[in-house]
C-alpha cells in the first residue's frame, strides 16, 4: 500500500488538476498515520491533509506540494508497518529448525518490492546458493 501512497504524491506533483478519488486516497491513508507520527513529522501530514481537502490546488498549492513531497515520503516509509493490513507476527514453535526459519525468512523476502523509494542497498541475490547475500566494503556475508 505504501508503495501506491508514494506513487500517487508522486504523479499529483505533476498534474494540473487532482481528481477526487486521489485526494480522498491520500486522505485516507495518512489518516492511518496521523495519530502514531512524532510532533517534528506531524506538520508535513497534517499540511498534506489540509491541501487534499482544499477544493482549489493551484501553483502556490502545487509548490507546497512539492517542498513536502521528499519529507512525506521518509515518513510514509518509516511508518510503512501501519498501512499493512495483514498480521505479521510469526507462530512460534519450539521444535523449529534453523532451516526451518531460513525458510520463513527467505518467504518474506520475496515479498519485498524493490523501487527507488524502497531500496535494498548492498543486498544481492546469490543464484548458486538461492540466497540473499549482504556484500559491503565492511560487511560480507
Amino acid at each position: 500500500m505504501t508503495t501506491k501512497l508514494i506513487d500517487t504524491i508522486n504523479i499529483i506533483s505533476t498534474l494540473k488538476y487532482i481528481k477526487k478519488p486521489e485526494k480522498t486516497f491520500i486522505i485516507e491513508q495518512l489518516e492511518v498515520i496521523k495519530d502514531t507520527v512524532d510532533d517534528k513529522e506531524s506538520p508535513f501530514i497534517k499540511t498534506l491533509i489540509k491541501l487534499m481537502s482544499g477544493s482549489e490546488y493551484k501553483a502556490a498549492e502545487k509548490n507546497k506540494l512539492n517542498e513536502l513531497k521528499e519529507p512525506l515520503i521518509k515518513i510514509i516509509n518509516k511508518y510503512e508497518e501501519h498501512f499493512n493490513n495483514k498480521n505479521n507476527d510469526d507462530t512460534i514453535d519450539d521444535n523449529v529448525t534453523i532451516e526451518d526459519v531460513s525458510a520463513l525468512l527467505d518467504a518474506k523476502i520475496s515479498s519485498y518490492k524493490f523501487s527507488e523509494h524502497n531500496p535494498m542497498n548492498y543486498v544481492t541475490w546469490k543464484e548458486s546458493k538461492k540466497k540473499y547475500r549482504v556484500e559491503n566494503n565492511d560487511i560480507d556475508t
